[in-house]
């Protein structure tokens, strides 16, 4: 299954980002997304992570190259495969279809630059329905942020047990939990704090051989996998826990 995702235009081109396996299936699908920015500037696609292709998407690539050379504009892959570079070359297209073999960083550095102190701030029902909305929010979040799976991984789990921990101690029904996110190009981390108005509970006295059901476990997992944690909590008062995790 492909992924295409738009990441930036500037006055000179389109950035995107292509990954997974496009073949005969998922084919005008990608056809169809890519025209979509076929414009007077060129388009970059990052295909670094994009692990097969085969001759019926040289295809596509070939058109929308056709494309956009009638506005003297080009299509650039950045950072194919190793397969993937060899299947242009063996096809005999190399002078047709462009590719890059540099990393993306420039780019990607000057996206986290352009959202340095923007802030997002969700609230959401304490309701157990709303963990799965908030691990694919986060997922998607940290991907923009440019972590790695692995990384994301870890935040979607630590996520996950702190918003789980704060609907089980929550007594109150309609009461909500605010989840604030943002990166710090500073010290390149993504930040995440979760607040609620439970009743909270002595952390001092919170063994981390407690079972998960007392939350005990969940946070020595949290521990174990963000960077830093810093818990605020008090009996009748909420609580408060602030996430970092630092990116490459």
């Amino acid at each position: 299954m492909e992924s295409m995702e738009f990441i930036q235009k500037t006055d000179d081109a389109y950035y995107i980002k292509l990954s997974g396996e496009v073949d005969l299936y998922n084919v005008k699908n990608v056809e169809s997304k890519l025209k979509e920015y076929v414009e007077q500037r060129d388009i970059i696609v990052d295909v670094s992570q994009l692990v097969f292709i085969d001759s019926i998407v040289l295809g596509v690539f070939l058109r929308i190259a056709a494309c956009l050379e009638k506005n003297n504009n080009e299509l650039i892959l950045v950072n194919p495969q190793r397969q993937i570079q060899k299947l242009i070359v063996t096809a005999n297209l190399s002078s047709r279809i462009k590719t890059i073999e540099e990393t993306t960083r420039d780019t990607t550095s000057e996206l986290l630059e352009s959202i340095r102190g923007d802030s997002i701030r969700i609230a959401i029902p304490a309701k157990p329905m709303y963990i799965g909305v908030i691990r694919v929010f986060i997922a998607a979040l940290a991907s923009r942020y440019n972590f790695n799976l692995e990384a994301i991984e870890d935040i979607k789990v630590a996520l996950t047990e702190v918003i789980t921990n704060s609907i089980a101690h929550n007594d109150k029904e309609e009461d909500t939990i605010l989840l604030v996110v943002r990166y710090d190009c500073d010290i390149t981390a993504i930040i995440i704090e979760v607040s609620d108005n439970g009743p909270g509970f002595d952390k001092e006295n919170l063994s981390k051989s407690e079972p998960e059901g007392s939350g005990g476990l969940g946070l020595f997992i949290v521990d174990s996998l963000m960077d830093e944690v810093v818990i605020k909590a008090r009996r009748d008062n909420g609580t408060h826990i602030k996430m970092i995790k630092y990116g490459e």
